[in-house]
């Protein structure tokens, strides 16, 4: 298995090129070196707690690129609306758009989840660890 470190320069080399494959990639990125490194040691609350908080960071940032996702999507949707009767190949380009918006959304709502459920995880190993 490769290293933490092994697996950075890994990803770094297949650097993305666009930019909505750079947000993704360097969400990715954040999101695995929120996440503490496991090991034998036992530690201290102090790593849990700032895993919490690095996990919030990485909410609230998902949150606001939900909200950009589903306004892009209304957009789209007034968009192909407008174009419908006029000009059907540009209706049909918006309703490509709104469909991967929509794919992007869900996607930040799944990866939401995930976090929402580490942040539990979280608080209960240092709940279990002051009752011991």
């Amino acid at each position: 298995m490769l290293s933490r470190e092994q697996a950075k320069q890994k990803t770094n080399q297949n650097e993305p090129q666009n930019k909505a494959t750079k947000f993704w990639f360097n969400l990715k990125q954040r999101v695995i070196e929120s996440m503490p490194k496991i090991s034998a040691k036992k530690r201290e609350n102090n790593s849990s707690v700032e895993a919490i908080q690095k996990l919030k960071e990485a909410e609230n940032i998902l949150a606001a690129r939900q909200k950009i996702l589903e306004k892009k999507i209304e957009e789209e949707h007034i968009g192909a609306k407008k174009n419908y009767a006029k000009n059907r190949e540009a209706a049909l380009l918006a309703l490509k758009k709104k469909k991967l918006y929509e794919k992007q959304l869900q996607q930040v709502l799944g990866t939401l989840s995930v976090i929402k459920l580490q942040q539990e995880a979280y608080k209960l190993a240092c709940v279990n660890r002051l009752c011991k």
